[in-house]
């Protein structure tokens, strides 16, 4: 993973492509940003391993992410493709637990990310942007649940 040195403003360009902040005002998006750094990978560049400690959340501005999971018999099976607008690392972020799978990268990636310690800075900094950060990742979450609780009645 290689840093790549913005401005706020560059980043919340970025942001501002995806998803992520799509009912977020632009000043709300570049104050985010002020928290947020931004990284580049490469096909097959390792993002993070399962049981590692890593505590970042991200949001993938461009290229791919492929989440993996080891089975019983340790194998590495995909269990999630990432592609931009869409966020790894939430559970991480909040918990400070372990990985509970690897991140690797499909293709060239642009990656916006909020490390543990950013994200307490930005709470104690501005509790009004800490809530919508958290109400953000309480929605992908119970979004991410929905999804799985159907998985699991159709494949169940």
């Amino acid at each position: 993973m290689k840093k790549i040195e913005q401005s706020n403003k560059e980043k919340a360009s970025l942001l501002d492509q995806t998803r992520w902040a799509t009912d977020w005002d632009y000043k709300w998006i570049e104050a985010f940003c002020g928290y947020l750094e931004v990284f580049e990978v490469s096909p097959g560049d390792v993002i993070f391993e399962e049981g590692s400690s890593s505590l970042f959340m991200m949001v993938v501005v461009s290229g791919a992410v492929e989440i993996l999971k080891e089975n019983s018999e340790e194998e590495l099976m995909v269990i999630a493709n990432i592609g931009p607008g869409q966020t790894v690392g939430e559970m991480s972020l909040l918990d400070g637990s372990s990985r509970s799978a690897s991140a690797h990268a499909n293709e060239s990636s642009t990656l916006l990310i909020l490390s543990r310690q950013k994200f307490d800075g930005m709470c104690g900094d501005s509790p009004l942007l800490g809530l919508k950060v958290m109400r953000k990742i309480a929605l992908l979450l119970s979004q991410r649940l929905r999804w799985t609780s159907g998985q699991l009645v159709e494949y169940g």
